[in-house]
């Protein structure tokens, strides 16, 4: 009997024994997938691990602990590189001069670069997930992006926005056959397309310059030819006009070769020099008062006030000077009178050329430098001159670091003037 009892006793002690161990594994397991559950959510909220992730777990806890640690680092160093990725492929967007837009298929935008925002006019901030139907003011660009996403083909276009002129293609995205949106590139050609139109007037122009000379030789030399007969009178003036349009042709090559050259930029060895503006002047006075005499044209070099010494490319400002007084000798009527003057102002050196001829009208002096430009061809072709003269100054200038102005009066005549920046060097 008594054994019974103890077997009994014994029976229940270890039942109770087992039961309590079974209790408190329970609660360990319990703790350890809290703890364990504690730092997942950590992981997922991007916040760091506790440093003492573990320590208080049994050995298969500290396990899954130490696995959780080793899988955030490898987390966070992936999250670093894809950070990293992201930097530098958004350095490269916001540095390409082309405007870039991501659009997802659904038509919303996900990513626009500096330049397309500009180029859009995109509301700063506020354009990211909103749909290019009610962000795009072009009704052409949006057409062409409806297209491309619904055609699943590229489509180009070029657009006139507002004073711009926009090279747009769209091209579709695709992974794994999943439609993923679009690409739109856009690329401003305003300055590019207004190149190519000055070319093509230029071409224009130069090949209608060219038409008159070589008209009116062909038009002589085939009456020299076909009539034998011509009095001698007649052929020494068929001769002499057509000598006159060669040297037409002559100097229009001329200057278009050295306009050419001018916008190709300043040769080797021709850079500035010190010399004497007033021995300047006085050789393109020489130079062209044979000229305005032939026409009782007054020609007046004003030495007064000229500096000593300058600094500054010298054939540069002979070339200008020479323009600028075979203009005005040409547009100037006989008994006219023409003033060339040099002087200082602080360390900027100036010319004036100013005559007593025709004038111009006050729209065409903004335009007087275009190359060809004539205020009025009619009247203005018989004088002569290739209509390149004031395209040279205006070049020659520039490249100087200095510009031309000029101030005229329809019958009293015009003055044109240069300013070269610190040209003029201190005496001592």
């Amino acid at each position: 009997m008594s054994f019974l009892l103890g077997l009994g006793v014994g029976v229940v002690l270890g039942a109770y024994s087992f039961f309590g161990r079974a209790r408190a594994r329970e609660k360990e397991t319990k703790e350890s997938f809290e703890e364990i559950e504690a730092a997942l959510q950590r992981i997922l909220g991007g916040k760091d691990l506790s440093p003492g992730l573990g320590l208080g777990l049994p050995f298969r806890g500290r396990k899954i602990a130490n696995l959780i640690r080793n899988m955030h680092q490898s987390l966070r160093g992936l999250q670093e590189e894809t950070k990293e990725e992201n930097a530098r492929v958004l350095a490269v967007l916001e540095g390409m001069v082309d405007g870039i837009v991501y659009i997802d298929q659904e038509g919303s935008l996900l990513l626009a670069n500096r330049e397309a925002i500009r180029l859009l006019e995109l509301p700063a901030k506020r354009w990211m997930r909103q749909n290019f139907e009610e962000l795009f003011r072009n009704e052409a660009s949006k057409s062409l992006l409806r297209r491309c996403l619904e055609d699943r083909r590229r489509q180009d276009l070029e657009i006139e926005h507002y004073n711009s002129i926009l090279e747009m293609s769209a091209v579709p995205l695709e992974e794994g056959g999943v439609n993923r949106g679009a690409i739109l590139v856009l690329r401003d050609v305003t300055s590019l397309r207004k190149l190519q139109m000055g070319r093509r007037a230029f071409v224009a122009n130069v090949s209608h310059e060219f038409r008159t000379p070589l008209t009116a030789i062909l038009g002589y030399c085939d009456t020299l030819l076909h009539d034998p007969d011509i009095p001698k009178e007649d052929r020494i003036q068929a001769l002499e006009r057509i000598f006159a349009q060669a040297n037409r042709l002559e100097e229009l090559v001329k200057d278009l070769l050295q306009l050419a050259q001018i916008e190709a930029g300043p040769r080797s060895g021709s850079q500035r020099k010190m010399f004497s503006p007033l021995e300047l002047m006085t050789s393109v006075y020489e130079a062209f008062s044979p000229q305005a005499l032939e026409k009782e044209i007054h020609l007046s070099l004003e030495k007064g006030r000229a500096p000593a010494r300058v600094l500054s490319d010298q054939e540069a400002l002979r070339q200008i000077l020479e323009n600028l007084v075979s203009n005005a000798i040409r547009y100037t009527a006989d008994g006219g009178r023409i003033y060339l003057r040099c002087f200082a102002q602080g360390e900027d050196l100036l010319f004036e050329v100013e005559d007593t001829g025709i004038g111009i009208d006050r729209e065409h002096l903004n335009r007087i430098f275009e190359r060809f430009y004539r205020t009025d061809p009619a009247r203005t072709r018989f004088r002569g001159g290739t209509g390149l003269g004031l395209a040279i100054v205006k070049h020659l200038s520039q490249r100087l670091g200095g510009h031309v102005q000029v101030r005229s009066e329809v019958g009293k005549g015009s003055t044109f003037a240069l300013k070269i920046p610190g040209a003029v060097l201190r005496e001592g």
